[in-house]
């Protein structure tokens, strides 16, 4: 515990109220408390693992002690311990844990520094510290030399940097070297150029790259390098120079230097390559007005991205934002201005919909204006590519064809189209597998297409031209030396004296030792001899070393020692060509006689770039994401429309046909396909960061899922009132927004779950369309007479070419019955309520004996006796059936019977006949005992004079058709229609019967069937004894599994 936090309990104490209860100054740490190393809690480490902790096994061990200071006596004690611990501790033990890396034994260490001291490499040092059994990796080593190569330093970092410019340019006598002094007097720019650099410019002068790197070293200096490309195509440097923060005052030190040291070679420059859209290239444009400046694409890509995550043009989803760097990354690559127009304009359309319009006004006016820079397209004319002709009549043109692609190769200069000998201007690998193959005469490349720069193997003989090998400019700031500071006057310079001696006489009063007193006072004496003869007492021994080294130590300029050619000439030896003709007037006026060379780095740049990220990880992602991006835009021109509403909006409106509505709809992809798994929530924030151009779907258990999570927008609590002014109750609840939050994937409206729901809904219909056109052919023409299968193509033709959501004519108008609901009257598929009322309608339509009383929800139970009060059909539904019955020409009420989405029964009352019959398809007793309730419900309701009736004919032998079975019963109890074959054999028939009825209302015409033992329609006729009661079914077998197959 520090003495500021005991301090700070203590005020709020009553005690804390006097200060001298409080801790003093010299009392700090206050407290500190020590505890066994197995006492240790287990902490996430921070790490990325590259390096995993060694944990000592942790016991939890008890061991512990608290020191606290004593006040009162001033001493320190222990309290609060516990000095037993849990585990074994022994010397033994102890030698069984990790211990830190480095060197332990001083022995070892003392024949490391002699090591270093000798020379000897770092290899070396490991292997003997490995032999001596020293627990260390490469970089300890590495560390170790780094140490003893700092304490043996005897100069700082000016000196030192001073040496390597002497010593550079002693090195070759055609090096050359560049210092720049800033406003301030430190080092701004130093420019190196060695003798190799300037060859390779001279042999490959077309092409320059400028790249300049951040915090190349603990002063911030940044690393401005210019290269080329040699022979082999690899970039190669030219020039190096350190600088200072990046602007235009040291970009125009480092470009002269460079003119300075290829002064034959700067007009055939063509190509300058920068890295991103910075000032310095107003400061190239000025400088190279004959080349070209082209930005380099990876950090147009990044230079972009960087913009658009600026807060200015408001906060996007990543996932949207991926899409706009797909489209940045789509243009900085296009092959054609065609391609580059559209996706310009597919981004000007995102920018819309995402609401980051202001990031395409930027666009729009600082990059589409200068498309030459860094578009692909644009490149292709440049001065340093070749252009290729290829006449189809010349017989010295040969196609080389690829895997994936085929190239044009001319005989007569070997030249090809592929992008290797255009820019290169070499003969490529296409030439040279041609030769092979062919057996062309001569070497295998042709050396005599080549370029004589290609193929220099040695250092040339042609001497470089001469130019001052060292070149040191004194900042004038706008071109002409500073005015001299204006002089004092005899009271200002006496008043100076004054405060000065003042200061001294403070200090000298503060030494309480007499000898030390009369020591420094005698010093003081001896200076103010000096002065009074005008005198400055050297005091150092090495300033004249300093003075031809470059280094000033001496405060007063006008006794420092010179730094010019001379000295450097005198010193190392060196022959310039500083003093032929070729000098130029201005390097000669960059080093006069009155000027001095120092070195002095700025400490406090200011720091500049970003920390490293991990390229692995965010190459792989941003490629999926550029994937999944040209996915959706191939989605979207498949679709005809950008947004899913556009898209749903123009089926419903064009009602295009059934194929047609499922190609658009195959643009629709479903995204997240791993995240089944994933709990949705429910989240009402006032300003989200949502994902507003999903052109997708997400799976369909996830979207059940979010479906769940959204509330109910118009509930008994919440209900919403016609007549009441909620313009209050809007402005209340305005800013809040109700989305659906999955994590790791975004935030989406409420609105955009429910048009995913939409469109899923839309492609499953469509779906469940084309298979029951695909079934019309395939299943049900096959089980008719020859004579109706034109028929039969004829429905099948309607369906393709109808859209599923139109209406059916001759049914009501409601969106309950429209095509989609006959996709279900194929096998496979549960026949829908929709459908089943639809059939109820055409019968109530076409026979006026006949009404619909509704749908009725059972449940089946496994309690052998019901609750004698349970309503087992709603009072309405009951109401209407007692109406119904009691209207005059009314014969056949029909009863559908709903169990759990799962299963269909049905009750049909016959008044003319005073019986209710009851029938499940499947005839198993949990459906039945249920139906059997209803019925003898409805009969004690107000049917007493009924008889319950149960019909068991015909069986369903599949698990799916049940509605289809209970259609068929309504249309037998409703029509004349004879008793009919329902085998597995007949089946599909009577589904394209179905079909046909709930599409034009007619039935097909049908013959009776001939049962095994008798006629159908004799035993439809027999009298059938009355339904058995609630008692003697309680004895009967009720738990028959519901996919049972009754036969």
């Amino acid at each position: 515990m520090s003495r500021s936090e005991r301090n700070k309990r203590l005020r709020r104490t009553k005690k804390g109220a006097d200060d001298s209860q409080l801790v003093p100054d010299q009392f700090d740490p206050y407290q500190r408390t020590y505890i066994c190393t197995h006492g240790w809690k287990k902490r996430k480490s921070r790490g990325e693992g590259s390096r995993p902790r060694q944990h000592i096994p942790l016991t939890d061990c008890p061991f512990r002690f608290v020191v606290q200071w004593n006040l009162s006596r001033g001493e320190l004690q222990v309290k609060n311990g516990c000095f037993k611990h849990n585990h074994r501790v022994s010397a033994a033990a102890f030698a069984t844990y990790p211990t830190s890396r480095g060197v332990s034994n001083p022995l070892v260490s003392a024949r490391v520094d002699g090591m270093l001291a000798g020379g000897a490499k770092r290899s070396r040092i490991y292997d003997y510290l490995l032999e001596h059994d020293q627990n260390v990796i490469q970089v300890d080593v590495d560390n170790l030399v780094r140490e003893h190569a700092s304490s043996v330093a005897s100069t700082d970092d000016n000196d030192a940097t001073a040496r390597e410019i002497v010593t550079f340019s002693a090195a070759d006598p055609e090096n050359v070297s560049f210092v720049a002094e800033t406003e301030s007097g430190e080092t701004g720019v130093i420019s190196l150029t060695t003798a190799h650099m300037r060859r390779m410019f001279g042999r490959f002068s077309e092409l320059l790259m400028v790249d300049c790197s951040h915090k190349t070293n603990r002063y911030n200096y940044q690393l401005l390098t210019f290269m080329s490309v040699n022979e082999f195509g690899e970039g190669c440097v030219v020039q190096q120079s350190l600088i200072k923060p990046n602007g235009d005052w040291h970009m125009e030190r480092a470009i002269a230097h460079f003119k300075r040291s290829n002064p034959t070679k700067i007009d055939q420059l063509r190509v300058i390559v920068v890295d991103k859209d910075l000032n310095e290239i107003r400061v190239l444009e000025t400088n190279f007005p004959e080349a070209r400046l082209l930005i380099c694409h990876f950090h147009v890509i990044k230079y972009l991205k960087e913009m658009r995550s600026k807060p200015d043009f408001g906060k996007i989803s990543g996932e949207d934002a991926s899409q706009v760097d797909a489209l940045v990354h789509k243009m900085v690559y296009a092959r054609s201005e065609e391609n580059y127009d559209e996706t310009c304009a597919s981004l000007k359309g995102l920018c819309e919909r995402i609401g980051i319009q202001g990031f395409w006004e930027y666009f729009d006016k600082n990059w589409n204006s200068c498309q030459d820079r860094w578009v692909m397209y644009r490149w292709q004319n440049l001065p340093h590519f070749k252009t290729f002709t290829a006449v189809s009549q010349d017989d010295d043109i040969v196609e080389v064809w690829g895997s994936t692609r085929h190239y044009t190769l001319r005989l007569d200069d070997w030249c090809c189209d592929c992008e290797f000998s255009i820019s290169m201007s070499l003969p490529c690998h296409h030439a040279i597998a041609y030769r092979k193959k062919e057996g062309v005469a001569g070497p295998l490349i042709p050396w005599n297409c080549t370029h004589e720069r290609f193929v220099i193997w040695t250092t040339p003989t042609k001497q470089l031209k001469k130019v001052r090998q060292f070149a040191y400019d004194q900042f004038r700031g706008a071109g002409t030396r500073p005015e001299p500071k204006p002089l004092r006057s005899q009271a200002e310079r006496y008043r100076e004296a004054v405060r000065a001696t003042h200061l001294i006489a403070n200090e000298l009063a503060d030494i309480d030792d007499e000898d030390e007193f009369n020591t420094m006072l005698e010093f003081i004496l001896s200076q103010w001899r000096n002065v009074r003869q005008r005198k400055i007492a050297n005091t150092q021994a090495d300033d004249a070393d300093d003075a031809r080294e470059g280094i000033q130590s001496d405060s007063n300029p006008a006794r420092g020692a010179q730094f010019d050619d001379a000295a450097i000439k005198a010193e190392f030896e060196i022959s310039s060509s500083g003093d032929d003709d070729t000098g130029s007037n201005e390097d000669e006026e960059s080093i006069g006689v009155e000027s001095k060379v120092k070195i002095r780095l700025n400490p406090k740049t200011r720091k500049v770039g970003r920390p490293k990220k991990d390229k692995s990880k965010t190459v792989v992602s941003e490629k999926v994401d550029r994937q999944w991006f040209e996915a959706m835009e191939k989605g979207r021109k498949t679709a005809g429309e950008v947004t899913l509403e556009a898209l749903l909006a123009a089926l419903l409106t064009e009602e295009p046909t059934l194929s047609e509505t499922q190609r658009r709809l195959s643009g629709v992809m479903v995204k997240h396909n791993g995240a089944d798994l994933k709990k949705p929530q429910f989240k009402m924030p006032k300003n989200p960061v949502l994902i507003m151009d999903a052109f997708y779907i997400l799976p369909p258990k996830l979207m059940d899922a979010c479906m769940k999570v959204l509330p109910l927008a118009n509930t008994q609590s919440s209900a919403i009132s016609v007549d009441e002014d909620r313009t209050k109750k809007k402005s209340q609840t305005e800013r809040l927004t109700e989305c659906v939050h999955i994590k790791g994937i975004g935030t989406f409206l409420r609105a955009q779950i429910e048009l995913f729901k939409r469109v899923q809904n839309l492609k499953d219909t469509v779906q469940l369309g084309v298979d029951a056109h695909k079934w019309l052919l395939e299943g049900g023409l096959p089980s008719l007479p020859a004579g109706y299968h034109d028929l039969v193509r004829k429905v099948a033709d309607d369906v393709e070419a109808t859209f599923p959501y139109r209406l059916i004519p001759g049914l009501p108008q409601l969106e309950d019955y429209q095509y989609s609901l006959l996709y279900r009257a194929v096998p496979g598929i549960w026949l829908s309520d929709a459908a089943i009322r639809a059939v109820c309608e055409r019968l109530v339509t076409d026979f006026p004996s006949c009404r619909f009383a509704g749908f009725v929800r059972a449940e089946t139970t496994k309690k052998r006796t019901r609750n004698t009060d349970e309503m087992l059909v709603d009072s309405i539904v009951r109401n209407r059936i007692s109406t119904q019955v009691a209207e005059s020409g009314v014969d056949t009420v029909f009863l559908p019977l709903n169990f759990m989405n799962y299963h269909w029964c049905c009750i049909v009352i016959k008044v003319q006949a005073k019986r209710i019959f009851f029938y499940d398809p499947l005839n198993q007793g949990p459906y039945r005992n249920s139906a059997l309730a209803i019925a003898n419900y409805l009969k004690i309701s107000g049917l007493s004079d009924y008889d319950v009736v149960s019909q068991n004919n015909p069986l369903q032998f599949d698990g799916s058709s049940c509605g289809v079975y209970v259609a068929w019963m309504f249309i037998r109890q409703g029509t004349p229609v004879p008793a009919l074959d329902m085998s597995k054999f007949t089946l599909p028939r009577r589904r394209f019967e179905l079909f046909y009825y709930l599409l034009t209302g007619r039935l097909l015409p049908i013959q009776p069937v001939q049962a095994v033992g008798g006629n159908l329609e004799d035993e439809e006729m027999e009298e059938k004894p009355p339904a058995p009661t609630i008692t003697q079914q309680r004895n009967e077998e009720e738990e028959v599994p519901p996919t049972q197959v009754s036969l």
